[in-house]
This record gives structure tokens, C-alpha cells and sequence, in this order.
């Protein structure tokens, strides 16, 4: 397994996994280890099923059930939420946002894994470096930011943003 650098800042490919057979501990780690340096991975042309997506996101973790109040579950699977986007079920998130940092504690490492995209393009997904961004501020901006706390909520959270 080998990991490629896909931009200065984020993203790494995973070249040589094959996640139908199984993780052994060492591939988990080079995978905990890579995703640190990296903070995005793609490991890309692998059919998984629900099972087999737990399976990859408990090396990262114990994987949250009940992840996301929205969507429905896969395969009975509560760790594996099933998102649709389609002309009966359009997209209602097509805005900056995270994956599941409402939830208390917040997801620390999403898995997606996209079956099926739209015909002729789109569907696309955005990662942002965080890190990045921190290191790029100013000395003072970051004193500024330091002592605050942020609050993320989930629209459907039952509180008004004018509440919070």
C-alpha cells in the first residue's frame, strides 16, 4: 500500500488496498497514520457493502450509531446512513457545511462511499484543510480566535439560530 500526494495541502490516493480482504493491523495503522498527514483519503474503485464499511471505519475509531437524524439507515446498519440525491430527493445541503459535528462528540473521521453519481457529472464533494486555513491567519487573528468556542448545529436540532 502506498499513499500519493494529490495537493500541497490535503488529499492523498491509496494505491494497493484492497479493502474486500480485510485490514490486519498494520494497514490500520499506515491508514491512521496517513489520514493524519494527509486529512483526506481516497481509496477509490472498491465495491463495499455495509458491513464492509464498518469494518474500514473502525480502524479509524468506534464508528457512531444513529450518525446522522436525517437520512435512513443501510442495510439495518445504524453506523451507515444512506443519502439520495435525486429528482424525488434533491439536495438540500448544496452549502459549505461538515459531516455530523452536531453530534455530541463530534464525529472525529467520516467514511463516504459514493455508488452511484449523476449521468453526465456532478455530485461533486469539496474538502478544505482547516489546518491550512489556521496557519494562513495572522499572528493577532489567531489571539483573536483562540479563547472562543464554536457551536454547531444541525437545522433539524429543534433550536432557531437566533437562540444559540
Amino acid at each position: 500500500m502506498k499513499f500519493e500526494r494529490l495537493s500541497p495541502h490535503l488529499g492523498a490516493s491509496v494505491i494497493g488496498l484492497d479493502l474486500n480482504t480485510g485490514l490486519g493491523p498494520d494497514e490500520k495503522e499506515a491508514l491512521r497514520q496517513a489520514l493524519a498527514e494527509h486529512q483526506v483519503l481516497f481509496i477509490r474503485d472498491q465495491p463495499l457493502d455495509a458491513a464492509q464499511q464498518v469494518r474500514l471505519a473502525e480502524a479509524f475509531g468506534t464508528p457512531i450509531k444513529d450518525g446522522h437524524p436525517k437520512f435512513g439507515f443501510v442495510e439495518e446498519r445504524e453506523e451507515v446512513s444512506l443519502i439520495v440525491n435525486d429528482a424525488d430527493n434533491p439536495p438540500d445541503i448544496n452549502v459549505w457545511h461538515t459531516d455530523v459535528t452536531f453530534a455530541n462528540p463530534p464525529a472525529g473521521t467520516c467514511v463516504l462511499h459514493c455508488v452511484e453519481t449523476p449521468p453526465g457529472g456532478g455530485g461533486n464533494t469539496i474538502w478544505a484543510s482547516m489546518m491550512a486555513a489556521w496557519d494562513a491567519l495572522s499572528a493577532p487573528m489567531k489571539a483573536f480566535l483562540e479563547p472562543l468556542d464554536g457551536y454547531h448545529q444541525l437545522p433539524l436540532d429543534g433550536f432557531p439560530p437566533k437562540l444559540i
